[in-house]
């Protein structure tokens, strides 16, 4: 059978992470021909020093400016000289509506969440710019594929919602930890005189990161030594923090492989998110044994489910402030999360067996043609 790959249109963040982890494994896998096609920065964080006789790379990056530019007939082209029996992106919208069979992902939680608090933390201008992205999204969404993949089964639920797209036209399959964390020594925590929070994610507006600025007063006056470590470009860090100091620094943006080191350099995840589909930093602070303080919203627990997390009010800087104080203080609550992290984390997926789910369902696609 023939596969063909499009992660064009894929560049930074947790759908990067997937896109490798799969790509990755599909140069171990040789039942089918693959065609991957991927984008740069997909290619310089990829690891194909040999490339199997299976499977082709394509590097094209492909989005909405290329779109707009005329260059679908590349993908087109392409397409029709593969003659693929389906075609899978990774995550969509593709803004190349394949002939063949379309599985795409779906991890856009702007679309199928109106009601977000996100929304109204962006401001006016914010506010409808990214109203306007997601009437192009969405129009895309609808007009690329019939056929989706989804992380969780509230995704799955809110697609047949908003995008009336039938049950049986989505599958569910899990997201899970990178597979650099197999076989991770985990450090013990509490190394330093601070407990160190640990935030590893770009600066998007729905992650919520500048409540952080809120909170810190709040620890300082309770005499609390916290301090927040952030993953994100140093010019967003300078504005947002006006520079570091000993409640918060920055790493600027780390690749994949270096997110185990820096969990093992910390005590506990802190992720104020507002919007999610899924984020694999749940599943990565569980196998690193480090606890969870995150959003009290829908997706947050059912991703972690109750007594996995500490959950909070993420625009609430008081209560996100509880919550750190009783982590900070309370030995046997951190010892339970982490226990009851651990066995949470083992009802996930593997990598492995997240790949071998996808290929499932592309052969039951590519039958079907």
């Amino acid at each position: 059978m023939k596969i063909f790959i499009n992660a064009s249109n894929i560049h930074v963040g947790g759908g990067a992470q997937v896109a490798l982890s799969f790509i990755n494994f599909l140069f171990r896998y040789d039942c089918h021909e693959f065609i991957i096609v991927i984008s740069s920065k997909i290619n310089d964080q990829l690891k194909h020093e040999k490339i199997p006789e299976n499977v082709k790379l394509v590097k094209l990056d492909f989005g909405i400016k290329e779109w707009l530019k005329g260059k679908s007939k590349i993908l087109h082209k392409l397409e029709k000289n593969i003659n693929p029996n389906v075609v899978f992106t990774i995550f969509g919208p593709s803004y190349w509506t394949p002939k063949s069979p379309h599985l795409m992902g779906f991890a856009m939680p702007w679309l199928i969440n109106p009601g977000s608090k996100a929304f109204s933390e962006l401001g006016t201008k914010n506010w409808i710019k990214k109203k306007l992205q997601n009437t192009i999204k969405t129009y895309f969404t609808k007009k690329n594929t019939c056929t989706f993949v989804v992380e969780t089964e509230d995704v799955k639920q809110r697609l047949k919602q908003y995008f009336k797209v039938p049950l049986e036209n989505t599958w569910v399959v899990d997201n899970t930890y990178n597979q650099h964390f197999n076989n991770v020594v985990v450090q013990p925590t509490k190394q330093s005189e601070f407990f160190e929070l640990i935030t590893i994610t770009a600066n998007y507006p729905h992650k919520n990161l500048k409540i952080i600025k809120k909170v810190i007063p709040i620890l300082k006056s309770r005499g609390l030594k916290v301090r927040f470590t952030l993953t994100i470009p140093s010019t967003d860090f300078e504005n947002m923090f006006g520079g570091e100091n000993e409640y918060v620094r920055n790493l600027g943006p780390i690749s994949s492989k270096d997110c185990p080191k820096y969990y093992n350099q910390s005590d506990a995840l802190f992720l104020p998110t507002l919007l999610e589909c899924f984020t694999a930093s749940y599943p990565e602070a569980m196998v690193m044994k480090r606890p969870i303080l995150t959003s009290d919203l829908p997706f947050a627990k059912q991703i972690c489910k109750e007594g996995n997390a500490l959950f909070f009010d993420p625009l609430n800087p008081e209560e996100i402030a509880n919550q750190i104080e009783n982590l900070v203080n309370n030995d046997h609550l951190y010892d339970e999360l982490v226990k009851n992290g651990l066995k949470r984390v083992k009802e996930y997926m593997t990598s492995e067996q997240r790949a071998e789910a996808y290929i499932s369902i592309l052969e039951k696609l590519g039958q079907k043609a």
